[in-house]
Protein backbone atom coordinates (compact mmCIF):
# COMPACT_ATOMS: atom_id res chain seq x y z
CA UNK A 1 0.00 0.00 0.00
CA UNK A 2 1.18 3.21 -1.07
CA UNK A 3 0.00 6.76 0.10
CA UNK A 4 1.03 9.93 0.31
CA UNK A 5 2.26 13.42 2.45
CA UNK A 6 4.69 16.74 2.36
CA UNK A 7 8.28 16.18 1.58
CA UNK A 8 9.70 18.16 4.39
CA UNK A 9 13.70 16.85 4.16
CA UNK A 10 14.89 14.40 1.18
CA UNK A 11 16.00 11.00 2.01
CA UNK A 12 15.02 7.54 1.31
CA UNK A 13 14.60 4.80 4.17
CA UNK A 14 13.81 1.62 4.97
CA UNK A 15 12.81 0.69 8.44
CA UNK A 16 10.37 -0.97 10.28
CA UNK A 17 7.48 2.00 12.52
CA UNK A 18 7.63 3.45 15.76
CA UNK A 19 3.84 4.09 16.62
CA UNK A 20 3.85 7.07 18.62
CA UNK A 21 0.81 8.79 20.44
CA UNK A 22 0.83 11.61 22.84
CA UNK A 23 -3.08 11.84 22.70
CA UNK A 24 -4.77 13.44 25.70
CA UNK A 25 -8.63 13.72 26.03
CA UNK A 26 -8.91 17.48 26.75
CA UNK A 27 -12.84 16.80 28.08
CA UNK A 28 -12.60 14.26 30.24
CA UNK A 29 -12.84 14.68 33.94
CA UNK A 30 -9.94 15.23 36.37
CA UNK A 31 -9.95 13.60 40.14
CA UNK A 32 -9.14 17.30 41.03
CA UNK A 33 -12.08 18.46 39.80
CA UNK A 34 -13.92 17.54 42.97
CA UNK A 35 -12.12 20.06 44.91
CA UNK A 36 -14.18 22.62 46.01
CA UNK A 37 -12.34 25.13 47.75
CA UNK A 38 -10.23 27.82 45.83
CA UNK A 39 -7.23 27.28 48.38
CA UNK A 40 -7.22 23.47 47.41
CA UNK A 41 -7.73 24.21 43.58
CA UNK A 42 -4.61 27.02 44.01
CA UNK A 43 -2.47 24.49 45.51
CA UNK A 44 -3.39 21.58 42.81
CA UNK A 45 -2.55 23.83 39.90
CA UNK A 46 0.74 25.21 41.26
CA UNK A 47 1.70 22.14 42.25
CA UNK A 48 0.87 20.80 38.51
CA UNK A 49 3.38 23.61 37.37
CA UNK A 50 5.79 22.89 39.05
CA UNK A 51 5.99 18.99 38.41
CA UNK A 52 5.27 19.83 34.72
CA UNK A 53 8.25 22.74 35.10
CA UNK A 54 10.93 19.43 36.98
CA UNK A 55 10.21 17.06 33.86
CA UNK A 56 11.02 20.19 31.06
CA UNK A 57 14.17 21.15 33.54
CA UNK A 58 15.07 17.15 33.21
CA UNK A 59 14.65 17.21 29.77
CA UNK A 60 16.97 20.25 29.15
CA UNK A 61 19.37 18.37 31.36
CA UNK A 62 19.54 15.71 29.35
CA UNK A 63 20.65 17.69 26.30
CA UNK A 64 24.25 18.09 25.67
CA UNK A 65 24.01 21.11 23.41
CA UNK A 66 22.59 24.16 25.23
CA UNK A 67 22.14 26.37 21.80
CA UNK A 68 20.31 23.43 19.87
CA UNK A 69 16.48 24.00 18.31
CA UNK A 70 15.67 21.23 20.80
CA UNK A 71 17.24 22.83 24.31
CA UNK A 72 15.60 26.16 22.99
CA UNK A 73 11.85 24.98 22.51
CA UNK A 74 11.77 23.63 25.72
CA UNK A 75 13.32 26.02 27.22
CA UNK A 76 10.61 28.59 25.66
CA UNK A 77 8.14 25.87 27.38
CA UNK A 78 9.45 26.37 30.64
CA UNK A 79 9.13 30.43 30.74
CA UNK A 80 5.31 29.63 29.14
CA UNK A 81 4.73 27.93 32.59
CA UNK A 82 5.18 30.65 34.80
CA UNK A 83 3.50 33.39 32.32
CA UNK A 84 2.02 35.39 34.61
CA UNK A 85 -1.22 36.57 32.45
CA UNK A 86 -1.84 33.10 31.98
CA UNK A 87 -1.59 31.92 35.52
CA UNK A 88 -4.12 34.92 36.64
CA UNK A 89 -6.51 34.22 34.26
CA UNK A 90 -6.39 30.70 35.53
CA UNK A 91 -6.70 31.52 39.24
CA UNK A 92 -9.56 34.14 38.73
CA UNK A 93 -11.39 31.40 37.21
CA UNK A 94 -10.74 29.00 39.90
CA UNK A 95 -11.62 31.72 42.66
CA UNK A 96 -15.05 32.16 40.61
CA UNK A 97 -15.96 29.16 40.82
CA UNK A 98 -14.31 26.84 38.00
CA UNK A 99 -13.25 23.08 38.21
CA UNK A 100 -8.99 23.03 37.68
CA UNK A 101 -10.09 21.52 33.93
CA UNK A 102 -12.48 24.18 32.74
CA UNK A 103 -10.03 26.79 34.00
CA UNK A 104 -6.97 25.47 32.38
CA UNK A 105 -8.56 24.70 29.27
CA UNK A 106 -10.35 28.18 28.58
CA UNK A 107 -7.37 30.07 29.74
CA UNK A 108 -5.47 28.43 26.97
CA UNK A 109 -7.59 28.39 24.75
CA UNK A 110 -7.72 31.78 24.33
CA UNK A 111 -4.09 32.06 23.93
CA UNK A 112 -3.84 28.82 21.67
CA UNK A 113 -6.81 31.10 19.38
CA UNK A 114 -4.03 34.18 19.32
CA UNK A 115 -1.45 32.73 17.79
CA UNK A 116 -3.35 30.44 15.62
CA UNK A 117 -4.77 33.34 13.80
CA UNK A 118 -1.21 34.91 14.25
CA UNK A 119 -0.19 36.42 10.42
CA UNK A 120 3.83 35.35 11.42
CA UNK A 121 4.44 31.53 10.43
CA UNK A 122 6.66 31.63 13.45
CA UNK A 123 4.38 32.87 15.97
CA UNK A 124 1.39 30.74 14.51
CA UNK A 125 3.44 27.60 15.53
CA UNK A 126 3.92 29.01 19.17
CA UNK A 127 -0.22 27.50 19.25
CA UNK A 128 1.51 23.83 19.41
CA UNK A 129 4.45 25.08 22.71
CA UNK A 130 0.75 26.39 24.08
CA UNK A 131 -1.14 23.16 23.38
CA UNK A 132 1.78 21.01 24.36
CA UNK A 133 2.50 23.24 27.53
CA UNK A 134 -1.22 22.75 28.72
CA UNK A 135 -1.65 18.64 28.08
CA UNK A 136 1.44 18.90 30.21
CA UNK A 137 -0.23 20.11 33.26
CA UNK A 138 -3.54 18.09 32.68
CA UNK A 139 -1.60 15.55 32.55
CA UNK A 140 0.49 16.45 35.64
CA UNK A 141 -2.83 17.03 37.72
CA UNK A 142 -4.41 13.41 36.24
CA UNK A 143 -0.75 10.96 37.11
CA UNK A 144 -1.33 10.26 33.51
CA UNK A 145 2.30 9.42 31.47
CA UNK A 146 2.27 8.71 27.77
CA UNK A 147 4.81 7.24 25.63
CA UNK A 148 8.18 8.96 25.28
CA UNK A 149 10.12 9.14 21.70
CA UNK A 150 13.22 8.35 24.68
CA UNK A 151 11.84 5.13 24.83
CA UNK A 152 13.12 4.17 21.60
CA UNK A 153 16.09 1.20 21.58
CA UNK A 154 16.12 0.54 17.91
CA UNK A 155 16.28 3.21 15.08
CA UNK A 156 12.61 3.23 13.68
CA UNK A 157 10.52 5.48 11.60
CA UNK A 158 8.45 7.31 13.90
CA UNK A 159 4.53 7.42 12.91
CA UNK A 160 2.39 9.68 14.60
CA UNK A 161 -0.80 11.47 14.36
CA UNK A 162 1.69 14.54 15.29
CA UNK A 163 4.74 15.38 17.30
CA UNK A 164 4.54 18.40 20.17
CA UNK A 165 7.56 20.39 20.31
CA UNK A 166 8.50 18.79 23.78
CA UNK A 167 8.34 15.14 21.77
CA UNK A 168 10.57 16.78 18.82
CA UNK A 169 12.98 18.76 21.51
CA UNK A 170 13.71 15.27 23.37
CA UNK A 171 14.32 12.39 20.42
CA UNK A 172 17.35 10.69 19.57
CA UNK A 173 18.57 11.29 15.96
CA UNK A 174 20.55 7.95 16.03
CA UNK A 175 17.37 6.45 17.12
CA UNK A 176 15.10 8.10 13.91
CA UNK A 177 15.55 6.68 10.43
CA UNK A 178 12.71 9.35 9.54
CA UNK A 179 9.16 11.30 10.42
CA UNK A 180 6.07 10.38 9.29
CA UNK A 181 2.89 12.17 10.87
CA UNK A 182 -0.89 13.31 9.74
CA UNK A 183 -1.17 16.38 10.19
CA UNK A 184 2.39 19.31 10.38
CA UNK A 185 3.10 21.94 8.02
CA UNK A 186 6.36 23.72 6.48
CA UNK A 187 6.92 25.88 9.60
CA UNK A 188 6.51 23.52 12.44
CA UNK A 189 8.29 22.41 14.94
CA UNK A 190 8.52 18.88 13.36
CA UNK A 191 9.37 20.46 10.35
CA UNK A 192 11.82 22.73 11.77
CA UNK A 193 13.71 19.90 13.67
CA UNK A 194 13.74 18.35 11.10
CA UNK A 195 15.93 20.71 8.97
CA UNK A 196 18.12 21.28 11.57
CA UNK A 197 18.82 17.12 12.23
CA UNK A 198 18.56 16.43 8.24
CA UNK A 199 15.86 13.93 9.39
CA UNK A 200 13.82 12.23 6.53
CA UNK A 201 10.65 13.57 7.12
CA UNK A 202 7.13 13.57 5.38
CA UNK A 203 3.84 15.60 6.95
CA UNK A 204 0.50 15.54 6.42
CA UNK A 205 0.42 11.80 5.46
CA UNK A 206 -3.70 11.71 6.18
CA UNK A 207 -4.58 8.26 8.73
CA UNK A 208 -1.62 6.97 8.58
CA UNK A 209 -2.03 6.01 12.24
CA UNK A 210 -5.01 3.77 11.31
CA UNK A 211 -2.76 2.29 8.54
CA UNK A 212 0.18 1.62 10.58
CA UNK A 213 0.83 -0.39 13.64
CA UNK A 214 4.20 -1.09 15.13
CA UNK A 215 6.59 -2.57 13.92
CA UNK A 216 5.28 -2.74 10.76
CA UNK A 217 7.82 -2.62 7.73
CA UNK A 218 8.25 0.78 6.03
CA UNK A 219 9.28 2.20 3.08
CA UNK A 220 10.17 6.08 2.80
CA UNK A 221 10.65 8.20 -0.06
CA UNK A 222 11.13 11.59 1.65
CA UNK A 223 11.71 13.06 -1.47
CA UNK A 224 8.11 12.63 -3.64
CA UNK A 225 6.37 12.47 -0.21
CA UNK A 226 5.45 8.42 -1.01
CA UNK A 227 5.30 6.40 2.17
CA UNK A 228 5.34 2.24 0.98
CA UNK A 229 2.97 0.48 3.97
CA UNK A 230 4.75 -3.28 4.44
CA UNK A 231 6.34 -2.52 1.01
CA UNK A 232 6.49 -5.79 -1.84
CA UNK A 233 10.03 -7.29 -2.64
CA UNK A 234 9.48 -5.00 -5.91
CA UNK A 235 9.15 -1.84 -4.04
CA UNK A 236 12.16 -2.98 -1.88
CA UNK A 237 14.27 -3.40 -4.65
CA UNK A 238 13.51 0.19 -6.12
CA UNK A 239 13.75 2.31 -3.30
CA UNK A 240 17.27 0.49 -2.74
CA UNK A 241 18.32 1.30 -6.04
CA UNK A 242 16.64 5.40 -5.25
CA UNK A 243 18.70 5.29 -2.11
CA UNK A 244 22.02 4.70 -3.68
CA UNK A 245 21.00 7.23 -6.23
CA UNK A 246 19.95 9.95 -3.64
CA UNK A 247 23.38 9.18 -1.56
CA UNK A 248 25.40 9.84 -5.32
CA UNK A 249 23.40 12.94 -5.59
CA UNK A 250 23.53 14.51 -1.93
CA UNK A 251 27.18 14.11 -2.59
CA UNK A 252 27.25 16.32 -5.54
CA UNK A 253 25.08 19.14 -3.72
CA UNK A 254 27.52 19.00 -1.01
CA UNK A 255 30.42 19.78 -3.66
CA UNK A 256 28.06 22.68 -5.43
CA UNK A 257 27.19 23.80 -1.98
CA UNK A 258 30.90 24.70 -1.17
CA UNK A 259 31.40 25.88 -4.91
CA UNK A 260 30.45 30.09 -6.02
CA UNK A 261 27.42 30.62 -7.44
CA UNK A 262 27.52 31.85 -11.25
CA UNK A 263 25.56 30.91 -14.31
CA UNK A 264 26.91 29.53 -17.06
CA UNK A 265 27.67 33.35 -18.73
CA UNK A 266 29.54 34.30 -15.37
CA UNK A 267 26.69 36.22 -13.80
CA UNK A 268 27.19 36.31 -9.97
CA UNK A 269 24.51 35.50 -7.54
CA UNK A 270 24.95 35.95 -3.79
CA UNK A 271 23.45 33.03 -2.40
CA UNK A 272 22.61 34.01 1.84
CA UNK A 273 21.30 32.54 4.93
CA UNK A 274 18.37 33.07 6.92
CA UNK A 275 19.20 32.92 10.37
CA UNK A 276 17.79 33.66 13.99
CA UNK A 277 21.50 33.66 15.87
CA UNK A 278 24.85 32.74 15.68
CA UNK A 279 24.54 29.19 16.99
CA UNK A 280 21.37 28.29 14.87
CA UNK A 281 23.68 27.65 11.82
CA UNK A 282 27.00 25.71 11.55
CA UNK A 283 30.40 27.19 11.06
CA UNK A 284 30.32 25.15 8.02
CA UNK A 285 27.09 26.67 6.58
CA UNK A 286 28.78 30.06 7.23
CA UNK A 287 31.85 29.12 5.38
CA UNK A 288 30.35 28.66 2.44
CA UNK A 289 27.32 31.72 2.02
CA UNK A 290 27.95 34.84 0.81
CA UNK A 291 26.26 36.39 4.75
CA UNK A 292 23.44 36.60 6.21
CA UNK A 293 20.22 37.73 3.97
CA UNK A 294 18.10 37.69 7.27
CA UNK A 295 18.54 37.65 10.54
CA UNK A 296 15.17 37.49 12.87
CA UNK A 297 15.52 39.89 15.80
CA UNK A 298 12.39 38.68 17.31
CA UNK A 299 14.08 35.45 18.32
CA UNK A 300 15.05 37.37 21.03
CA UNK A 301 12.07 38.24 22.08
CA UNK A 302 9.98 35.10 21.84
CA UNK A 303 12.08 33.04 24.00
CA UNK A 304 12.80 35.69 26.59
CA UNK A 305 10.74 36.23 29.86
CA UNK A 306 11.37 39.92 29.92
CA UNK A 307 12.41 42.30 26.66
CA UNK A 308 16.18 41.64 26.42
CA UNK A 309 18.60 44.98 27.27
CA UNK A 310 20.71 46.56 24.74
CA UNK A 311 23.85 44.58 26.18
CA UNK A 312 22.25 40.95 25.40
CA UNK A 313 20.92 42.11 22.14
CA UNK A 314 24.86 43.42 21.35
CA UNK A 315 26.00 40.60 22.01
CA UNK A 316 23.73 38.36 19.76
CA UNK A 317 24.51 40.30 16.93
CA UNK A 318 28.20 40.52 17.67
CA UNK A 319 28.10 36.85 18.09
CA UNK A 320 26.91 36.83 14.40
CA UNK A 321 29.68 38.91 12.87
CA UNK A 322 31.84 36.80 14.48
CA UNK A 323 30.61 33.98 13.18
CA UNK A 324 30.61 35.41 9.41
CA UNK A 325 33.44 36.77 9.63
CA UNK A 326 33.57 39.96 7.62
CA UNK A 327 30.62 38.96 5.55
CA UNK A 328 27.36 41.10 5.45
CA UNK A 329 24.80 40.65 7.66
CA UNK A 330 21.04 42.23 7.56
CA UNK A 331 19.53 42.29 10.50
CA UNK A 332 16.07 42.73 10.63
CA UNK A 333 14.55 44.99 13.16
CA UNK A 334 11.70 43.44 15.79
CA UNK A 335 9.09 41.83 13.59
CA UNK A 336 5.82 41.36 15.76
CA UNK A 337 2.77 43.03 16.24
CA UNK A 338 -0.76 43.36 17.62
CA UNK A 339 -1.55 39.52 16.60
CA UNK A 340 1.03 37.68 18.97
CA UNK A 341 0.76 38.00 22.97
CA UNK A 342 4.82 37.65 24.17
CA UNK A 343 5.26 37.00 27.44
CA UNK A 344 7.76 39.65 27.83
CA UNK A 345 5.44 42.54 26.22
CA UNK A 346 1.72 43.37 26.99
CA UNK A 347 -0.04 44.33 23.71
CA UNK A 348 -3.60 44.97 22.89
CA UNK A 349 -5.85 43.04 21.09
CA UNK A 350 -6.89 44.22 17.76
CA UNK A 351 -10.08 43.10 15.13
CA UNK A 352 -7.55 42.58 12.44
CA UNK A 353 -4.33 42.02 13.58
CA UNK A 354 -2.79 41.20 10.22
CA UNK A 355 -3.71 44.74 9.35
CA UNK A 356 -2.63 46.05 12.32
CA UNK A 357 0.22 47.66 14.65
CA UNK A 358 3.11 45.43 13.82
CA UNK A 359 6.65 44.92 12.89
CA UNK A 360 8.17 48.95 12.36
CA UNK A 361 4.48 50.29 13.03
CA UNK A 362 4.79 48.97 16.44
CA UNK A 363 8.47 50.44 16.97
CA UNK A 364 7.02 53.89 16.30
CA UNK A 365 4.77 53.24 18.99
CA UNK A 366 7.27 51.57 21.36
CA UNK A 367 9.88 53.89 20.85
CA UNK A 368 12.22 52.80 23.76
CA UNK A 369 12.49 49.31 22.61
CA UNK A 370 12.98 50.68 19.39
CA UNK A 371 15.67 52.67 20.10
CA UNK A 372 17.49 50.23 22.88
CA UNK A 373 17.36 47.66 19.67
CA UNK A 374 19.17 50.45 16.85
CA UNK A 375 21.83 51.33 20.12
CA UNK A 376 22.42 47.55 20.14
CA UNK A 377 22.50 47.21 16.38
CA UNK A 378 24.58 50.70 16.01
CA UNK A 379 26.99 49.03 18.47
CA UNK A 380 27.67 45.89 17.28
CA UNK A 381 28.17 47.51 13.68
CA UNK A 382 31.30 48.59 15.11
CA UNK A 383 32.98 44.84 15.14
CA UNK A 384 31.60 43.91 11.15
CA UNK A 385 29.67 44.92 8.05
CA UNK A 386 25.87 45.02 9.70
CA UNK A 387 23.35 46.47 7.47
CA UNK A 388 19.72 47.36 9.55
CA UNK A 389 16.23 46.47 7.46
CA UNK A 390 13.25 47.62 8.80
CA UNK A 391 9.98 45.41 8.30
CA UNK A 392 6.49 45.89 6.78
CA UNK A 393 7.62 49.66 5.35
CA UNK A 394 4.40 50.87 3.47
CA UNK A 395 5.69 54.10 2.09
CA UNK A 396 8.26 56.82 2.14
CA UNK A 397 7.10 58.79 5.20
CA UNK A 398 7.35 55.05 7.00
CA UNK A 399 11.46 55.10 5.50
CA UNK A 400 11.99 58.23 6.24
CA UNK A 401 10.91 57.55 10.12
CA UNK A 402 12.55 54.79 10.75
CA UNK A 403 15.85 56.39 9.16
CA UNK A 404 15.43 59.55 11.90
CA UNK A 405 15.06 56.98 14.45
CA UNK A 406 18.33 56.01 13.57
CA UNK A 407 19.75 59.16 13.10
CA UNK A 408 18.98 60.20 16.90
CA UNK A 409 20.34 57.17 17.96
CA UNK A 410 23.50 57.52 16.60
CA UNK A 411 23.36 61.40 18.16
CA UNK A 412 22.98 59.83 21.50
CA UNK A 413 25.80 57.17 21.04
CA UNK A 414 27.72 59.88 20.05
CA UNK A 415 27.43 62.15 22.90
CA UNK A 416 28.30 58.87 25.11
CA UNK A 417 30.85 58.26 23.02
CA UNK A 418 30.10 54.79 22.05
CA UNK A 419 32.10 53.15 18.69
CA UNK A 420 29.70 52.45 15.96
CA UNK A 421 29.82 52.39 11.79
CA UNK A 422 28.49 56.11 11.03
CA UNK A 423 28.13 54.60 7.54
CA UNK A 424 25.61 51.55 8.53
CA UNK A 425 23.58 50.86 5.28
CA UNK A 426 20.03 50.83 5.93
CA UNK A 427 17.35 49.04 3.86
CA UNK A 428 13.70 47.96 3.57
CA UNK A 429 11.80 44.63 3.64
CA UNK A 430 9.26 44.98 0.52
CA UNK A 431 6.35 43.10 1.91
CA UNK A 432 3.36 45.51 1.07
CA UNK A 433 2.62 46.07 -2.42
CA UNK A 434 2.08 49.89 -1.71
CA UNK A 435 5.88 49.44 -1.20
CA UNK A 436 6.60 47.70 -4.08
CA UNK A 437 4.28 50.21 -6.40
CA UNK A 438 6.67 52.89 -4.70
CA UNK A 439 10.06 50.98 -6.18
CA UNK A 440 10.77 54.11 -8.31
CA UNK A 441 11.05 56.14 -5.47
CA UNK A 442 12.30 53.62 -2.33
CA UNK A 443 15.27 52.95 -4.62
CA UNK A 444 16.45 56.23 -4.58
CA UNK A 445 16.49 56.61 -0.73
CA UNK A 446 16.97 53.47 0.65
CA UNK A 447 20.94 51.45 0.13
CA UNK A 448 19.42 47.92 -0.11
CA UNK A 449 15.87 46.49 -0.08
CA UNK A 450 15.24 43.07 0.32
CA UNK A 451 11.60 41.19 -0.96
CA UNK A 452 9.76 38.78 1.50
CA UNK A 453 7.57 37.05 -0.24
CA UNK A 454 5.87 35.06 1.85
CA UNK A 455 3.46 38.60 3.10
CA UNK A 456 3.49 40.07 0.07
CA UNK A 457 2.44 37.29 -1.55
CA UNK A 458 -0.29 37.32 1.05
CA UNK A 459 -0.93 40.88 0.46
CA UNK A 460 -1.41 41.19 -2.88
CA UNK A 461 -3.93 38.39 -3.39
CA UNK A 462 -5.77 38.88 0.19
CA UNK A 463 -4.88 35.36 0.95
CA UNK A 464 -3.36 33.31 4.08
CA UNK A 465 -1.47 30.79 3.09
CA UNK A 466 -1.94 28.53 6.03
CA UNK A 467 -5.99 28.82 5.96
CA UNK A 468 -6.81 25.60 3.82
CA UNK A 469 -10.29 26.98 2.75
CA UNK A 470 -8.03 29.93 0.88
CA UNK A 471 -5.22 28.43 -0.24
CA UNK A 472 -5.81 28.30 -3.84
CA UNK A 473 -5.99 31.42 -3.47
CA UNK A 474 -2.61 31.86 -2.59
CA UNK A 475 -0.43 31.84 -5.17
CA UNK A 476 3.47 32.66 -5.19
CA UNK A 477 3.87 31.89 -8.70
CA UNK A 478 0.82 34.04 -10.29
CA UNK A 479 1.89 35.95 -13.09
CA UNK A 480 0.15 38.70 -11.13
CA UNK A 481 3.10 38.12 -8.31
CA UNK A 482 5.63 37.56 -11.03
CA UNK A 483 4.95 41.01 -12.69
CA UNK A 484 5.41 42.84 -8.89
CA UNK A 485 8.49 41.37 -8.42
CA UNK A 486 9.57 42.02 -12.29
CA UNK A 487 8.85 45.79 -10.86
CA UNK A 488 10.56 45.32 -8.08
CA UNK A 489 13.92 44.75 -9.23
CA UNK A 490 13.64 46.62 -12.55
CA UNK A 491 13.57 49.52 -10.57
CA UNK A 492 15.98 48.95 -7.89
CA UNK A 493 18.64 47.50 -10.44
CA UNK A 494 18.03 50.89 -12.74
CA UNK A 495 18.95 52.79 -9.37
CA UNK A 496 21.99 50.34 -8.83
CA UNK A 497 20.31 49.71 -5.39
CA UNK A 498 20.78 45.80 -4.16
CA UNK A 499 17.87 44.05 -3.81
CA UNK A 500 17.40 40.47 -3.05
CA UNK A 501 14.43 37.83 -2.05
CA UNK A 502 14.24 36.08 1.50
CA UNK A 503 11.09 34.73 1.60
CA UNK A 504 10.41 30.78 1.27
CA UNK A 505 10.80 32.17 -3.05
CA UNK A 506 14.41 32.31 -2.50
CA UNK A 507 15.43 28.95 -1.24
CA UNK A 508 13.01 26.89 -3.55
CA UNK A 509 15.95 25.65 -6.68
CA UNK A 510 12.99 25.37 -8.99
CA UNK A 511 12.28 29.26 -8.80
CA UNK A 512 16.23 29.83 -8.78
CA UNK A 513 16.08 30.60 -12.33
CA UNK A 514 12.99 32.43 -12.47
CA UNK A 515 13.86 34.90 -9.86
CA UNK A 516 17.13 35.52 -11.78
CA UNK A 517 15.31 36.27 -15.11
CA UNK A 518 13.27 38.86 -13.05
CA UNK A 519 16.69 40.42 -11.87
CA UNK A 520 17.58 39.39 -8.23
CA UNK A 521 20.98 38.83 -7.56
CA UNK A 522 21.30 37.95 -4.16
CA UNK A 523 18.86 34.95 -2.83
CA UNK A 524 18.76 34.28 0.97
CA UNK A 525 17.56 31.07 2.31
CA UNK A 526 17.86 28.30 4.99
CA UNK A 527 21.00 26.76 5.04
CA UNK A 528 19.86 23.51 4.01
CA UNK A 529 18.79 25.04 0.71
CA UNK A 530 22.62 26.47 -0.11
CA UNK A 531 23.82 23.04 -2.02
CA UNK A 532 20.42 22.69 -4.17
CA UNK A 533 20.00 26.64 -5.07
CA UNK A 534 23.64 26.92 -5.69
CA UNK A 535 23.34 23.75 -8.22
CA UNK A 536 20.52 25.53 -9.73
CA UNK A 537 22.62 28.61 -10.71
CA UNK A 538 25.91 27.11 -11.97
CA UNK A 539 23.25 24.95 -14.60
CA UNK A 540 21.56 27.31 -16.09
CA UNK A 541 22.92 30.90 -18.28
CA UNK A 542 21.20 34.25 -17.40
CA UNK A 543 19.98 34.63 -21.20
CA UNK A 544 17.61 31.62 -20.54
CA UNK A 545 16.66 32.64 -17.48
CA UNK A 546 15.32 35.88 -18.80
CA UNK A 547 13.41 34.15 -21.61
CA UNK A 548 11.76 32.41 -19.09
CA UNK A 549 10.82 34.67 -16.48
CA UNK A 550 9.44 36.82 -19.68
CA UNK A 551 7.11 33.55 -20.52
CA UNK A 552 6.58 33.48 -17.10
CA UNK A 553 5.12 36.86 -16.67
CA UNK A 554 3.16 36.26 -20.13
CA UNK A 555 1.55 33.07 -18.94
CA UNK A 556 -2.47 33.47 -18.14
CA UNK A 557 -2.31 31.62 -14.95
CA UNK A 558 -0.22 29.99 -11.95
CA UNK A 559 -0.65 26.94 -13.82
CA UNK A 560 0.63 27.69 -16.88
CA UNK A 561 4.11 29.00 -14.84
CA UNK A 562 4.19 25.72 -12.97
CA UNK A 563 4.36 23.95 -16.39
CA UNK A 564 7.11 26.14 -17.89
CA UNK A 565 9.25 26.12 -14.81
CA UNK A 566 8.93 21.98 -14.77
CA UNK A 567 9.86 21.91 -18.68
CA UNK A 568 12.55 24.39 -17.84
CA UNK A 569 13.75 21.97 -15.47
CA UNK A 570 13.30 19.48 -17.52
CA UNK A 571 15.25 20.93 -19.80
CA UNK A 572 18.60 21.85 -18.34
Amino acid sequence: MKITGIPIYPGVVLGNAFVFSDAFDLTISLEADSLVSFAEKREAFRSAVAKAHKQLVAAMDSIEDKSSDAYTILDAQSSILYDEAINEEILCSLESGSCLSTAINSSFDSYIEVFRNAENDFTRERAADMDDIRKRILRCLSGTRVRSLGDMTVPAVIVAEDLSPSDTATLNKDMVLAIVTEKGGETSHTAILARSLGIPTILGAGEITDLVKEGDPLGINAESGEIFIRPTTEEISALQKLRTSFEVERQKLAAHKNAVAKTLDGARIHIEVNISAADSISDEDAAVSDGVGLMRSEFLYMHAKSLPDEDAQYKAYRDVLDKFKGKPVILRTLDIGGDKNLPSLSLPKEDNPFLGCRAVRLCFEKAEIFKTQLRAALRASAHGPLQIMFPMISSLDDWRRAKEFVEHTKEELLSEEKSFRHSIPLGIMIEIPSAALLSNRLAKEVDFASVGTNDLCQYLHAADRLNPRVSQYYQSYSPAMLRILRYIAHHYTESSTPVGICGEMGGNPCAAPLLIGLGFRKLSMNASSLGGVKQVVRHISLGDAKCLAQRACDAASQAEVLQLLEEFRQSE
